[in-house]
């Protein structure tokens, strides 16, 4: 007998899931627990943070789901310029939430409003094994419309911030976030989330294992003007660093194994391959990217 009532064994999941959806759909519940982070007083010092149980445990378990059973994922890599001198590893999958406005939209709105004096541009990501970036600092600069039309206006990126959503993620996973100004490896645990000023020069360490993606939400917040100069090649070694200590941090730990020298990246390079996949466009005028 076909029925159209829900499978009981499935009535809890969605249940959770609806649930998880409507937090992240009301904005002042949102808002209220974003404040209990004080992410501004965090980042003062250092310009750094790393905040752990970042979502409520239920909306996080939901938001991990999305994005495990999320479809339509796209390429980005460096295969065009893979036969050049200074071309770099560059290669993950994305999804961009503007596409999927009722499940990775609504968790990017909600992440969004950490900051909601500067302008949000956010995508998904899944890393799979071989996967990384190699070192970056982030800087970036966009023509961004006004919601209410005219000319555009030149904004930069202010800050950057990952929400790690892989549940039992472990070092020996690999793909770390390496932050190479603090010499630090921060593993990407389940609902951590890290942010920093821009521009900071960093990396994502080479994912280890097969068939467990590595995924998050990534992105940055703009701010309208020239904040900064972009510059041209940038070089970095990241090896044999000390050993850091981390107390309010402690799956953030010194590098292991061989030094990882880093070749040379051009920002301007960069800033094409972006707006390639979509950077610029419908958030660049106040709508999710």
């Amino acid at each position: 007998i076909c029925s159209d009532r829900p499978v009981p064994a499935l009535q809890p999941r969605r249940e959770r899931m609806n649930k998880a959806m409507e937090w992240l759909r009301d904005h002042d519940a949102v808002r209220a627990h974003f404040r209990t982070h004080q992410i501004e007083r965090r980042m003062e010092s250092t310009g750094f943070a790393r905040i752990t149980g970042f979502l409520p445990p239920d909306v996080a378990a939901a938001a991990s789901t999305m994005l495990a059973e999320q479809e339509g994922w796209e390429d980005m890599d460096d295969s065009e310029v893979a036969d050049r001198s200074d071309s770099v590893s560059h290669s993950f999958k994305f999804a961009e939430p503007e596409d999927h406005p009722t499940t990775i939209g609504a968790l990017a709105d909600a992440v969004a409003l950490l900051f909601e004096d500067l302008v949000p541009s956010f995508s998904v990501a899944r890393y799979g094994r071989g996967d990384c970036i190699a070192p970056h600092d982030d800087k970036g600069h966009f023509d961004i419309e006004p919601k209410c039309g005219g000319l555009t206006v030149l904004h930069s990126r202010k800050v950057a911030g990952i929400l790690y959503l892989s549940k039992g993620w472990k070092a020996k996973f690999g793909g770390a976030l390496l932050d190479l100004e603090a010499r630090a490896e921060h593993v990407p645990s389940f609902n951590t989330f890290i942010a920093f000023n821009v521009p900071r020069m960093h990396a994502v360490a080479p994912v280890l294992v097969d068939g467990r993606p590595r995924l998050s939400l990534f992105g940055w917040w703009l701010q309208s003007g020239k904040l900064y100069e972009l510059d041209g090649d940038a070089q970095v070694e990241y090896a044999d660093l000390p050993e850091v200590d981390h107390a309010d941090a402690p799956e953030a730990v010194a590098p292991r194994g061989k030094g990882r020298r880093a070749a040379q990246q051009k920002q301007k390079q960069k800033q094409q391959q972006q707006q390639s996949r979509g950077l610029k466009k419908k958030r660049s005028s106040g709508k999710r990217r």
